[in-house]
C-alpha cells in the first residue's frame, strides 16, 4: 500500500469577469494539454463568459485558473463528460487536470 498525501487548495470558484475571461482567452498550453488552448477569438470569449466556465481565484482574489463543465468540458472523441481545471500558473507541473 502506498501512502497518499492529501492536498487542499483554497481556491474560490465564481463566474468569470469579462477582463478575466479576456486573459484566459489568450492562454495556451504545451502538449499534451494543447487541446485546452484558446484562440483569442470572439467565439472563445463568448464561451468563457457562459455558464460552463467558472474562474478559480486564490485567497488574494487573483485568477489562477478556470473550471469548465458540461459540453465545453467534452474531450474530442470521448463519450463521457467531466470537469477540466486549467491554470494560468503551475506549481506542480500540471496545467490541466481532468476530474
Amino acid at each position: 500500500m502506498t501512502d497518499r498525501k492529501e492536498v487542499q487548495i483554497g481556491w474560490e470558484l465564481r463566474p468569470l469577469t469579462l477582463p478575466d475571461a479576456k486573459r484566459i482567452n489568450h492562454w495556451s498550453y504545451e502538449p499534451p494539454y494543447s487541446m485546452y488552448s484558446f484562440s483569442g477569438d470572439h467565439e472563445d470569449l463568448q464561451d468563457l463568459i457562459s455558464e460552463n466556465y467558472l474562474g478559480a481565484y486564490d485567497a488574494e482574489g487573483e485568477l489562477v485558473g478556470f473550471l469548465c463543465s458540461g459540453e465545453a468540458a467534452q474531450v474530442p472523441g470521448a463519450r463521457l463528460q467531466g470537469f477540466t481545471m486549467c491554470g494560468g500558473i503551475s506549481t506542480s507541473g500540471l496545467d490541466c487536470v481532468r476530474i
